[in-house]
């Protein structure tokens, strides 16, 4: 796949970009009961250190709550902070719901992780087929 992205920067044919993928997948079932931001179970990578370069931090996470009421949060952490946060209400006997959230950052050396919260009960993350649940950098210079 690298080599046809690879193919899709290339200008002129004098090369290409450099482009390399990460991707973890998180700890199944793991839970929290914190209202403040923990990291989420194996969800850490450390970006490439290239001049120019950036990189794409997308997360895709199958995450319920046992309180019908209670508000998540999951956040992708870099630069030493949440940097991109999203935040949803969790509705009656509705299991896991999918959540999508992405970002970009310099290609630093920096490392980049997940966090979530709950505001109430008791939240999971799933990583079952066909729920899956991980973070993924596609690094570009």
């Amino acid at each position: 796949m690298n080599n046809c992205i690879q193919a899709a920067f290339s200008s002129g044919g004098g090369g290409g970009a450099t482009v390399t993928t990460q991707s973890i997948t998180v700890t199944d079932e793991q839970t929290t009961t914190s209202s403040d931001f923990v990291e989420v179970t194996n969800s850490t990578l450390t970006l490439a250190t290239r001049t120019d370069g950036y990189a794409l931090i997308s997360t895709v996470m199958a995450i319920g709550n046992s309180n019908s009421t209670a508000t998540m949060g999951l956040a992708i952490n870099y630069d030493g902070a949440n940097q991109v946060y999203a935040k949803w209400k969790q509705y009656a006997n509705t299991g896991e719901q999918t959540q999508v959230i992405t970002a970009m950052d310099e290609l630093d050396g920096g490392s980049v992780s997940l966090q979530w919260r709950v505001s109430a009960g008791t939240g999971k993350i799933r990583d079952e087929a066909p729920m899956t649940s991980r973070l993924f950098l596609f690094e570009v210079s």
